[in-house]
């Protein structure tokens, strides 16, 4: 297993407790600027404020290695994945299954 999906597994698993009316998913965001991949997790309870608590920073740029990664993340969770900053055709590749 990829050693940033590990991370990424062990720090959902501290934030996803499975309460009742409530909203979880991850973000990934591709950051252009510092040439990396930010991982956030978004829990939002029933009338309330939306958190979002970050989970990792991957730095391989390329997105052969952020696939590698969310499929990890997907074999575990299977929580909807939201990609800000990405262009339509890499979430179409990203989200494929091969």
């Amino acid at each position: 297993m990829n050693a940033d999906a590990r991370v990424i597994l062990q720090r959902i698993q501290r934030y996803f407790k499975k309460i009742p009316n409530t909203y979880y998913a991850i973000n990934i965001v591709d950051d252009r600027f510092d040439a990396c991949y930010n991982f956030f997790f978004i829990v939002h309870k029933k009338n309330s404020r939306p958190h979002s608590i970050p989970l990792r920073r991957v730095t391989p740029y390329d997105l052969e290695s952020l696939k590698e990664v969310v499929r990890e993340v997907r074999k575990v969770y299977q929580l909807t994945i939201k990609y800000t900053g990405f262009t339509t055709e890499q979430i179409r590749w990203l989200q494929s299954p091969k």
